[in-house]
């Protein structure tokens, strides 16, 4: 099979903003005066399966069953459910999306050949203010009429912001900027919680041990034990994606494919305020760890 990609977008050359406008300038297909909703929602699908740690890319045999069963629930009612449409056709926003071993829509026969984000945009992604802003752009210019709940829930994301209390990008950013001084005490630096290296800053994240969105009211206002300051050298996303979490007598536990150039990081490391934040640790290795390596990293052993 001839391998057909459209031209790539070097870094540099495409960020944020041609992000939001590439996903509100998709073009969808449009039938009896009815727009698909097939790539949007093969998009979200796909931010979801960023947050869990999947690589940028998609084998067409793994797409199509789970994207097929999104499409048949949450697309209009009646449509057809062509997985293979989106995985082919996204590919016309070329920051935004590649496809590899293709020269048309995949058949059966192309079980090998792969389509996702390109590395810029699922680098862009990866930052939680971008991706929400991303996801409310396909909220609410192409999913009317969906229930946006629903559908967070079922690709695996948390419920979307403007569903629970209507925090925008901006307030995101605020909050985020006030829990971390409040973390840091007034201190123009601290160590990280996870990996102990002392740093200014602006190089640490005030990390939720328990998704903000995932919190009861009580919680919410808990903001000493269900936050910590993680580094923004690879701490925070790792602990996010679930390759780090702490145990219940605080020992850091990386999970078994945490990058090895991380691992030097976290051995022998007891995490800061463990005890405060135990019950949050516990939600955490329950719903968001990979999975242990035979022992613990961390520790006192």
């Amino acid at each position: 099979m001839v391998d057909v990609e459209w031209p790539r977008v070097e870094p540099g050359e495409w960020g944020a903003e041609d992000l939001f406008r590439d996903l509100e300038g998709l073009v969808r297909h449009r039938q009896r005066g009815v727009v698909s909703r097939h790539k949007p929602l093969a998009l979200v699908w796909a931010v979801g399966q960023l947050v869990r740690g999947h690589d940028r890319l998609f084998g067409w045999a793994e797409f199509r069953g789970p994207v097929g069963e999104v499409l048949r629930e949450f697309g209009h009612p009646g449509s057809h459910v062509t997985p293979q449409y989106p995985f082919w056709h996204l590919r016309s926003a070329p920051g935004l999306w590649e496809t590899r071993g293709l020269a048309e829509e995949p058949t059966s026969a192309d079980a090998g050949a792969l389509a996702g984000f390109t590395e810029r945009a699922a680098e862009l992604l990866g930052d939680v203010a971008i991706r929400e802003r991303a996801l409310r752009v396909l909220r609410e210019g192409h999913l009317g009429g969906v229930d946006h709940e629903a559908l967070w829930r079922r690709v695996g994301l948390a419920p979307a912001p403007s569903d629970l209390d209507g925090m925008t990008v901006a307030t995101y950013r605020k909050e985020q900027g006030e829990l971390r001084d409040l973390l840091l005490g007034g201190a123009t630096g601290a160590p990280c919680a996870l990996c102990g290296r002392v740093l200014p800053a602006e190089l640490l994240v005030a990390a939720h041990i328990k998704p903000r969105a995932r919190c009861g009211p009580e919680e919410r206002l808990d903001l000493g034990s269900v936050a910590m300051l993680a580094c923004a050298l690879g701490c925070d996303r790792l602990f996010e994606l679930g390759h780090l979490a702490v145990d219940e007598r605080g020992a850091v536990l990386a999970s078994d494919d945490l990058p090895a150039s991380h691992l030097p990081f976290v051995e022998g490391r007891v995490a800061r305020g463990g005890e405060r934040s135990a019950g949050y640790f516990a939600w955490h290795r329950e719903h968001v760890f990979r999975g242990r390596r035979s022992s613990s990293v961390g520790g006192p052993g």
